[in-house]
């Protein structure tokens, strides 16, 4: 029974984390090529306002507001999520995981309290 209980333990959280990693390591690769794109196109930015050498702020204007719109697609990327479920489902999905197990642990303990009364 000891053995049941703890196979249940092990195999259970195994079968539901193994098919959701080739999902984590897709939306892990996505977000790693985002922020490639990101960093390519702020160092294209940066290095045409490093270039034009003006002290114009209005010529400059342009590549300073790209350089912040990047800034904050970066911020949002960092942000996505890169697991496909949230803390609730996390949640729910131990619930029912180790819900069939109350019955077994309440009896395992109704029989340790009858030891000592």
């Amino acid at each position: 029974m000891a053995t049941m209980f703890l196979i249940y333990l092990i195999l259970a959280p195994v079968s539901f984390f193994a098919p959701l990693r080739s999902a984590h390591s897709a939306m892990l690769l996505y977000q790693k090529g985002l922020i490639m794109n990101i960093s390519e196109e702020f160092d294209r930015v940066f290095s045409q306002l490093k270039s034009s050498q003006t002290n114009n702020a209005d010529q400059n204007e342009p590549f300073l507001k790209r350089i912040r719109q990047l800034e904050e697609e970066r911020e949002l990327v960092y942000r996505f999520p890169v697991w496909p479920f949230d803390t609730a489902s996390l949640r729910k999905f131990f619930g029912l995981a180790f819900s069939p197990l109350i019955p077994v642990v309440t009896s395992l303990l109704i029989d340790l309290i009858s030891r000592f009364f």
